[in-house]
């Protein structure tokens, strides 16, 4: 095993493992070369503690941000408070649970249910004893979704679990980047893309902003530091996208 025994009780030693390396450690030699296919209720099980892991890890250092802020925020919630305002906590919006979960792979993940034919068939009360919930999808690799899509679990044929891979992977490129983050919608297929405006004095930095956020190794907006570049509104859509309406 990766880790010997004496090293599993470190709480640094467990916060800094990968979900393969718990996998590895608790299931041992019974772990499956393709575990999420095969093993889906051990695989899920390890998933929920590996991202519990990684939850403490990022509630251990929000709170050590937060106390170099408490001062701060103790008089915001003050000022607040007097004001009758709601605290930000109570507009925040719930988790996805497993029930949405189950919703969103019925209706093939099309937005207000599966209108273009019929719902897909899946064992919901299966689902909710494995807890697979929104955080623990978005976890999910392609490789492991697509495994865990055809296993005696889900039982998702591959081409509706290929569509609905197209349909997650956003979601899943956020929680490979923080395997922390509360996953509070699904993404959902709507009839017309959604479209987003950005806008802002000369020389605010727009195109740039673009730039980054398509992460494009060659800049697609034009950019300078000396004087404005985009002199009329710039559309951009991804290749199959259709952006024909208002």
């Amino acid at each position: 095993r990766a880790v010997v025994e004496s090293e599993v009780d470190d709480l640094d030693v467990l916060l800094s493992m990968s979900h393969a390396d718990c996998f590895e450690v608790l299931i041992g030699d019974d772990a499956s070369p393709h575990p999420a296919r095969e093993q889906p209720g051990l695989f899920l099980a390890v998933r929920r503690l590996w991202l519990a892991l990684q939850r403490r890890a990022s509630d251990a250092n929000a709170a050590a941000a937060a106390s170099a802020a408490a001062a701060a925020s103790a008089a915001a919630a003050a000022s607040a408070a007097a004001a009758g305002g709601a605290s930000l906590a109570a507009w925040r919006p719930k988790a996805v649970d497993v029930a949405e979960v189950v919703r969103w792979m019925q209706s093939k993940g099309e937005l207000g249910g599966a209108a273009g034919g019929e719902q897909l068939s899946v064992d919901g009360a299966a689902i909710g004893s494995e807890g697979l919930d929104g955080a623990v999808l978005c976890s999910l690799s392609r490789e492991e979704w697509m495994g865990l899509a055809q296993s005696q679990l889900l039982q998702v044929p591959e081409a509706v679990a290929g569509e609905l891979w197209s349909r997650l992977a956003p979601s899943a490129a956020l929680s490979a980047a923080d395997p922390a983050r509360r996953v509070e919608v699904l993404p959902y297929h709507a009839a017309e893309p959604l479209k987003v405006v950005v806008c802002g004095g000369t020389g605010a930095g727009k195109s740039t902003l673009l730039n980054v956020l398509l992460g494009c190794s060659t800049p697609i907006l034009p950019t300078s530091c000396m004087r404005a570049c985009t002199a009329a509104v710039i559309e951009l859509a991804w290749p199959d996208a259709d952006c024909s309406g208002p």
